[in-house]
């Protein structure tokens, strides 16, 4: 319930038009946690509650999310509300087929840096591939470094002329994987 001499709340109040939105609250968790701040949200799916403090001169601000079942006591501390707080008809909408295109884009992303990961090599191999991949196209291929576009594949232990087969005999591609390949021996010692 609402003790209104007080101005504290006390219980679960999980509704989407929570009486403290857009007002400075003022929450003590069940482990006497205490949190300040203007209450920007409340969730009822989550039974949460987002408080936002707001930095002026950085123009950032910070959120809180609280789980209402954690809460021993919401205590208003200003009846007026805030005004960086905007009533919730003024918020934008959400875009979610941007936001699926930016997780499918973080998601390919993620799968191409586990495929640069090679399976049972060596951490000296990783570090040749990691130099190589920086400027070449590469992948693995089992425990050999394929450039497909140069037609190199580059075998274990890596480091001699022996190590380097080509399918072209350019000596210029080879001469630049083999000092790549130089570089990473000696950024390893």
């Amino acid at each position: 319930g609402i003790n209104a001499e007080y101005g504290t709340q006390r219980g679960a109040m999980a509704a989407p038009s929570h009486p403290s939105l857009g007002r400075t609250v003022q929450v003590t968790t069940k482990l006497g946690e205490v949190h300040t701040g203007v209450m920007y949200h409340a969730d009822q799916h989550t039974n949460s509650i987002v408080l936002q403090n707001y930095n002026m001169p950085t123009q950032r601000a910070t959120f809180v999310i609280v789980n209402l079942q954690q809460v021993e006591e919401i205590r208003v501390m200003d009846e007026e509300l805030h005004e960086l707080h905007p009533p919730p008809n003024a918020l934008p909408g959400v875009n979610t087929e941007a936001l699926v295109t930016k997780e499918r884009k973080a998601i390919m992303h993620e799968k191409k840096l586990m495929a640069q990961i090679g399976k049972g090599v060596t951490s000296e191999a990783q570090t040749i591939f990691n130099h190589l991949v920086a400027t070449l196209p590469c992948e693995w291929n089992g425990q050999s470094i394929l450039i497909r576009e140069l037609k190199i594949r580059i075998d274990p232990p890596y480091v001699t002329q022996d190590c380097i087969k080509s399918q072209d005999d350019d000596g210029r591609s080879r001469m630049f994987v083999q000092k790549t390949i130089e570089k990473a021996m000696k950024s390893m010692q």
